[in-house]
């Protein structure tokens, strides 16, 4: 029998069993019992986490302040790790606001009258205005000299 044939056994001896119990009692991982799953045609509990309590986040603090390890804290959750790692991040780690808004950046008037001076310079030929040569005055070529 292969280890397809014997997910597929157990999966319809226990039904209340989802693909992450599947896999930890077969020690392989979640995608293989997924697959097997679709390959052989029958169907397994692909597992859901629900919303957090704030009992259950006031026990996951007071677990970690324990010194309890991840994969015991979502053993006694019946969550991922991941999952209770992150509702941890949540509620021990400040939120970082991502809109903060700058002060407006103040230009100096005579960079305007800087600007407006060289836009309004002519250019030299019709190469020039083609290729984007700098104006007359303005190249750091003619400053050199």
């Amino acid at each position: 029998m292969s280890l397809a044939d014997e997910i597929k056994q157990m999966s319809a001896d226990n039904p209340e069993w989802d693909a992450g119990k599947l896999a930890e009692h077969f020690k392989c991982r979640r995608e293989y019992v997924r697959t097997a799953a679709k390959r052989l045609g029958f169907k397994v509990k692909v597992f859901r986490c629900s919303s957090w309590s704030a009992e259950e986040d006031a026990k996951l603090l007071l677990l970690r302040e324990q010194k309890m390890r991840w994969g015991d804290i979502a053993h006694e959750f019946d969550r991922p790790r991941s999952s209770c790692a992150g509702r941890y991040a949540d509620l021990t780690d400040p939120p970082v606001c991502t809109n903060i808004v700058a002060d407006r950046t103040t230009v100096p008037a005579d960079r305007f009258i800087d600007r407006d001076r060289r836009i309004n310079c002519a250019p030299r030929d019709l190469t020039a205005s083609m290729f984007g040569d700098p104006k007359p005055g303005f190249s750091a070529l003619e400053r050199r000299a």
